[in-house]
């Protein structure tokens, strides 16, 4: 995938665009600790879907787009992801593995859905 920018504003391929519509996204506000090749780097993540994360850095750190990395969160566990796009401070990131690995993933992901329906307010924002 690929992104492209034209000014300030991102410009999203068909394949990106595809993928947004592959996997539907759920608000949250989870803490997590983004663990690059050059260390650490405290961030929360904006949204959530079965496939990846949105997620907002400090202003200072910049991402870029095929940038592996490691997603840590009390929530999800341990996920390795890709960067896949990014508009500093937020990028989006793909999961890099699949199946058992994002069981816990899955598990805040529809307990998101539930709390969009209004059926379950215990992974509001108070993390």
């Amino acid at each position: 995938m690929t992104l492209a920018s034209r000014g300030s504003s991102p410009v999203q391929t068909p394949q990106v665009l595809d993928q947004r519509r592959r996997s539907e996204r759920r608000a949250c506000n989870l803490h997590a600790t983004i663990v690059t090749r050059h260390g650490e780097i405290r961030g929360r993540i904006d949204n959530l879907s079965a496939g990846g994360a949105g997620i907002s850095t400090d202003p200072v750190v910049s991402l870029r787009p095929g940038e592996s990395f490691l997603l840590r969160s009390e929530q999800l566990g341990e996920i390795p992801c890709i960067v896949r796009w990014a508009t500093h401070p937020r990028f989006g990131a793909e999961f890099a593995v699949t199946g058992q690995a994002l069981a816990a993933a899955f598990q805040v992901y529809d307990q998101l859905r539930s709390s969009a329906d209004g059926t379950d307010h215990a992974h509001g924002s108070s993390l």
